[in-house]
């Protein structure tokens, strides 16, 4: 039994087939290759803790891994009426979010209705009896009669191959006091740490070794047996399972601890109630937490359903992608400040200050000596990227105290990009894009620290921007595009849509409406849970390189929505920069939308083919008059007044149309 992708890969049939990928290929064996055509997942977290789990489009979860951020995974497999159903082989599987939610559901159909596997990650301090953070997987039988739920400890996650030289099936844990069970649970422990948590025994139990096969083969003859003590395997191929009955309606939860277990600081009280897993909150109950977080911040009301939809996702797949004092990424790796740039904006250009201010305050820690943040095989243009996404966030939120507390290390980022450019014989050479992010960098500390009353370091970095912009004026590469998509352009792994986005966006400020046409390929590219791969594989439509979950794919997906429908300029904010052809005639809002010259709420309302504007801005104190512009609706209309309404003209061929509904009645309010 492997895993989704290999399957795919393996099979000599099938269009997915990669030469080398042998259906003899053993899960375990460092002979399987990486996963190139469906390296596709999605991150489950909580908003509390820095550690994420990760589900596979066949519901396959992965815990995270204390030191690799990989790990092995959790399988599950279905006993029916007429044979054995595995989601990793099955053709009837489909997968979708709850409410919106980083709450996977993995649906497999069965005879008499369906398996349903859910996965979210709940938190618990460690005062809790609970101790940690835990991925949940919930096993609902939604088919007419009973079935017997299988789940299997694999060696491998959807990267790759990874180790497990040890399985041991254990009972309650007994009291350190007084010997008494702890709680009704039992557990698997995974290379000598807690794996598994179940509320009850299972039923039956197999383990097998490299040298045993798979225990899939096992279980399926009907030779799993009541229990198994432990398994080693050198070769680290070993493999566990457990079966448990599960009647019609009936729903089964366990856990797998996030990150390092750790002990809860105080113990469950017997007859509390507090058996784990037993009592964790449901995947509904853990979704009504996540529309309560998303409902901080912008609120969107959009004609076009899959629009608004992945912008409600996406809301809650950015505090997915934030991680406290870092930002989420599956396997681990060290913050990259030209990707979280992305993440940073978008969390502030949301509304979410706090979540953008907790991990740029983190600047002075991630910096050398010298005021280098490129970290180890980083691009030189760290050190611009990390000042872009500190100045939008003090522009944004007004957090000047922030910005104070960063000048000294600023002043030596600032430095350290200009000591880069004069050293430039003694190493490679800044890249365009380098270059590009330094002088963004510098030009946007600049403003910032003029706002602060810094100005002999803004005078410092506007010189220094001056400077690299003349020595390396800024070099327009065209990117290669495969229709409307543009090609990865870091290995040509296949196609990228965030680079698709980022020249989507740039298109979008200058009015193109082609910028429409990309955005519409981004979308439909989009996974079943409203997530994005690095790069998408033109064949098979999964991830064939990079992250399965690219959580700066999913920021500028919002970034491009919002500066759609607000963006700054020079002068004021462009309101509707481009006007969507399905929009006409359909009413759209925008409420509570942070911009960098106030909090903006407006609202479009259509008058047969006119659209009527109504706005509200709470600027900042002390910025002045705000031009607003409506380009995409009238690009005659300007007005500078904080509150009003107009009646614009109508766009561009729509005059002898009759659409819409009737004006909104005078003195409507934002509140």
């Amino acid at each position: 039994m492997l895993p989704f992708w290999l399957e795919r890969q393996s099979d000599v049939s099938g269009p997915d087939f990669i030469p080398g990928s042998v259906a003899g290929s053993v899960a375990g064996s460092s002979a399987v290759p990486p996963n190139v055509t469906h390296r596709t997942w999605s991150l489950v977290g909580t908003v509390a803790t820095p550690d994420r789990g990760v589900v596979d489009p066949r519901g396959l979860v992965t815990p995270t891994s204390p030191g690799d951020g990989g790990g092995w995974s959790l399988d599950w497999w279905i006993g029916g009426d007429d044979r054995w159903h595995a989601p990793a082989r099955e053709a009837a599987v489909r997968q979708r979010l709850v409410g919106e939610a980083p709450v996977v559901e993995t649906l497999m159909r069965i005879p008499g209705g369906d398996a349903v596997q859910r996965a979210y990650a709940i938190h618990a301090s460690t005062d809790s009896p609970f101790g940690q953070a835990f991925l949940i997987v919930e096993i609902e039988n939604a088919s007419a009669v009973p079935f017997a739920l299988v789940l299997s400890v694999r060696p491998y996650n959807p990267t790759g191959y990874v180790p497990v030289h040890t399985i041991s099936l254990e009972g309650p844990p007994k009291g350190p006091i007084d010997g008494r069970d702890e709680g009704s649970d039992h557990r698997l422990m995974v290379n000598g740490e807690l794996g598994v948590v179940f509320p009850k025994a299972p039923a039956r139990a197999a383990a097998t070794t490299a040298a045993e096969g798979d225990v899939d083969e096992v279980v399926f003859a009907g030779h799993a047996t009541e229990t198994f003590t432990i398994v080693r395997c050198p070769e680290g191929q070993a493999q566990a399972a457990v079966v448990f009955p599960l009647p019609h309606t009936a729903i089964l939860r366990v856990a797998l601890p996030l990150g390092r277990p750790v002990r809860p600081r105080r113990r469950p009280v017997a007859g509390a109630g507090m058996r784990f897993p037993a009592a964790v909150p449901s995947a509904e109950q853990v979704a009504k937490g996540w529309e309560t977080q998303a409902r901080r911040g912008v609120r969107l009301s959009l004609p076009d359903p899959i629009w608004e939809t992945a912008v409600e996702t996406g809301r809650r797949w950015l505090l997915v992608a934030h991680g406290g004092e870092d930002l989420a990424a599956w396997p681990s790796r060290p913050l990259d400040w030209v990707e979280a740039e992305s993440v940073l904006a978008a969390l502030g250009e949301q509304g979410f200050h706090d979540e953008a201010a907790q991990v740029l305050a983190t600047l002075p820690e991630r910096q050398g000596l010298d005021g280098s943040l490129v970290h180890p095989g980083g691009t030189a243009g760290a050190n611009g990227a990390a000042l872009v996404a500190l100045a939008r966030h003090v522009a944004l939120s007004a957090d000047v105290e922030l910005a104070e507390s960063l000048v000294g290390p600023v002043a030596k980022a600032v430095h350290w990009i200009d000591k880069r450019r004069r050293a430039r014989r003694r190493g490679p050479s800044l890249s365009t894009d380098d270059v590009m992010w330094s002088v963004r960098g510098l030009e946007a500390a600049a403003t910032m620290l003029d706002g602060i009353a810094q100005p002999e370091v803004a005078t410092d970095a506007r010189a220094f921007a001056d400077t690299l912009s003349r020595e390396r004026p800024s070099e327009s590469i065209a990117a290669e595009v495969s229709g409307v998509a543009v090609v990865d352009p870091g290995g040509r792994a296949g196609l990228s849509p965030f680079h698709t986005l980022g020249l989507a966006r740039a298109e979008l400020a200058a009015g193109d409406p082609v910028s429409l046409e990309r955005f519409a390929w981004v979308l439909s590219v989009a996974s079943a849970t409203g997530t994005w791969p690095e790069v998408v594989h033109p064949r098979t439509g999964g991830g064939s390189a990079g992250d399965g979950h690219h959580g700066a794919t999913g920021a500028e997906v919002l970034r491009f929505v919002r500066e759609l429908l607000v963006r700054e300029t020079d002068s004021g904010l462009a309101l509707c920069r481009v006007l969507p052809p399905d929009w006409l005639g359909q009413g759209f809002e925008v409420h509570d939308a942070p911009t960098a010259f106030g909090r903006l709420s407006y609202a479009v309302r259509w008058h047969g083919a006119r659209p009527a504007l109504l706005w509200d801005l709470d600027v900042h104190p002390g910025t002045g008059p705000v031009v607003l512009t409506a380009p995409g609706l009238d690009p005659t209309w300007q007005a500078s007044e904080s509150k009003g309404e107009a009646l614009l003209a109508a766009p561009a061929g729509t005059e002898a149309q009759t659409i819409g509904e009737p004006p909104p009645e005078p003195g409507v309010s934002f509140s």
